[in-house]
């Protein structure tokens, strides 16, 4: 019987899907059974199955794992991972960490708006400055330049008398 007819995977089918041992199966449901869904509240003598749902969380965490990721960090990946895939009921505090995420980020945002502000009108201040001081200085040069012109000629004319 396959495993979706029946609404589960044996451990062995699990095993083969995941591509991974019984004993490594094992250890990751006692670690992260919490996340994949799987509650080793049935004794010991009982067949297990886990839900495709199960398989699928499983094999999740064991590519997070494989990526080095921590325990908290498998956590929140996991969170988001549901509600990706649409899951009913998100897990507790989801929409709060969003939303108080979103606000953190709004603020952040505000606050560099009002920056960019500042330091657009302490550029086009300076640059006011820059542009009257500049038309300063061009000022003096012209009638600087204009009086060595008037000196440079009557010195002119009076060496050479014209």
């Amino acid at each position: 019987m396959e495993a979706a007819e029946r609404e589960g995977y044996s451990f062995k089918e699990a095993c083969e899907e995941l591509g991974t041992t019984p004993r490594d199966l094992w250890r990751l449901l006692k670690e992260y059974g919490d996340l994949i869904g799987y509650q080793d509240s049935e004794p010991e003598a009982s067949p297990r199955f886990l839900s495709p749902q199960s398989v699928q969380r499983a094999r999740s965490i064991l590519g997070y794992l494989a990526q080095g990721k921590t325990r908290e960090q498998i956590e929140e990946r996991s969170r988001f991972d549901e509600l990706r895939q649409g899951a009913e009921t998100p897990p507790p505090g989801v929409y709060e960490m969003l939303l108080q995420k979103v606000e953190e980020l709004q603020a952040e945002l505000s606050k560099s708006e009002e920056k960019r502000l500042e330091d657009r009108d302490k550029t086009l201040t300076t640059l006011a400055r820059t542009q009257q001081e500049l038309q300063r200085v061009k000022g003096e040069v012209a009638t600087a330049s204009s009086r060595r012109e008037r000196k440079h000629k009557s010195l002119w004319q009076r060496l050479f008398g014209g």
